[in-house]
């Protein structure tokens, strides 16, 4: 059985070309008291979003580099890089959902260990998210105009959130 997300309201759908028609209906003035319109999108990934329509500046765009970036064969950067392991996306969707409620979209590359690498720039502030296959993940994070820098591997899921919504704070 698939993994159901429901996600809160300010979030928007998870679409895909792959997935959702892109062409989604017009979503009408909601009246006082009346619920958001929701739908429930499988990612491709092996998981369900409940999520709000229309979807968030970024969105469709992180999805369809993640559907990109799987379709990856095995040394596909010419020195024999793993695919991206399936094991990574789950994560990755959930750190870059987190990112498009509170900063801006990812920049989102393949690592030839099988993984995922989440990057955000914002001015002096840098923030790389390393996701390796079977859940560890990296934190890198550099303030170039306080000379602060960062460097935890081996990191939990929770430990990466933690440094993505510090990041995202501006902290």
């Amino acid at each position: 059985m698939a993994t159901k997300y429901l996600v809160d309201d300010d979030f928007a759908a998870v679409q895909s070309r792959s997935i959702v028609d892109e062409h989604m209906p017009a979503v009408p003035t909601r009246f006082v008291g009346e619920k958001k319109k929701t739908m429930t999108i499988d990612t491709g990934f092996g998981f369900q979003i409940e999520t709000s329509v229309p979807p968030v500046a970024g969105l469709v765009e992180a999805f369809e580099r993640l559907y990109e970036l799987r379709a990856l064969q095995a040394g596909w950067d010419s020195y024999g890089a793993a695919p991206v392991h399936r094991d990574v996306f789950k994560p990755a969707v959930e750190l870059i959902s987190h990112a498009l409620m509170r900063c801006h979209p990812p920049f989102i590359t393949a690592l030839n260990t099988g993984g995922l690498k989440l990057a955000w720039d914002c001015g002096p502030r840098e923030l790389e998210l390393e996701i390796e296959p079977h859940g560890r993940l990296a934190i890198y994070f550099t303030n170039k105009a306080t000379g602060e820098e960062r460097e935890e591997e081996g990191q939990s899921f929770d430990v990466a959130l933690i440094a993505l919504q510090q990041f995202c704070r501006g902290e």
